[in-house]
């Protein structure tokens, strides 16, 4: 039960790091350097509402775990992207590169992430540990979202102030590492639940059958 749980939990932690970004997203622009910060976030809300929608075909289209591989290798070179455009001399273009860039690593996130990793939750754990773990996936979001947001992350991208570190938009390598770690651990646990019931999952789980194989 304990691999399981681990496994289940997975695809939600890669959510939370979108989630960490898309909260407090004008404070982001801001802090990076994005002019009309809450024009900005307004855009990038729009995508993000947008390709959700997206994400209701492509679920059960492409299937859960090739979105989420997919969806976090497509964040994962998009977050090096935006993170080194923080070398870069400031300037009108490089602004609306970066923008551009974070509209696309946004997408990519709603149209893969938002929707499969919520089916995941519900869908990977074993029948007769399905409700409790579909709640242990889910709880490390609120715990997320009261403390890394609003703690850690503005001291990353702040370059004033108490303890701040003046990463400013360089604080997507750290994302980007996450990320590519998230990566290596979908890759081997996480199964293909399109079009499986639960009796066929539990069979598979019974057998020993890798999750990758699945």
């Amino acid at each position: 039960m304990g691999a399981l749980s681990s496994s289940t939990t997975r695809p939600v932690r890669e959510s939370l790091r979108a989630r960490t970004i898309l909260t407090g997203l004008s404070d982001f622009f801001q802090q990076v350097g994005i002019p009309q910060p809450f024009q900005a976030s307004v855009t990038v809300y729009c995508i993000l509402i947008g390709a959700t929608m997206v994400s209701f075909y492509t679920v059960e289209r492409f299937g859960r775990r090739t979105l989420i591989l997919a969806g976090a290798i497509g964040c994962f070179i998009f977050n090096l992207v935006i993170a080194s455009f923080g070398f870069a001399e400031t300037s009108d273009a490089v602004n609306s590169a970066m923008l551009a860039m974070i509209c696309l690593w946004v997408f990519t996130y709603a149209a893969c992430f938002a929707g499969s990793c919520w089916t995941v939750a519900g869908e990977i754990a074993t029948l007769d540990f399905v409700r409790r773990l579909s709640r242990l996936s889910l709880a490390p979001m609120p715990l997320a979202e009261s403390s890394s947001t609003p703690l850690y992350v503005p001291l990353m991208l702040s370059d004033s102030g108490t303890n701040a570190t003046g990463w400013g938009v360089k604080t997507l390598y750290m994302f980007a590492i996450l990320t590519a770690i998230g990566v290596v651990l979908n890759y081997i646990f996480l199964p293909e639940t399109k079009g499986r019931t639960f009796a066929e999952l539990d069979e598979m789980y019974e057998q020993g059958v890798p999750a990758r194989h699945m």
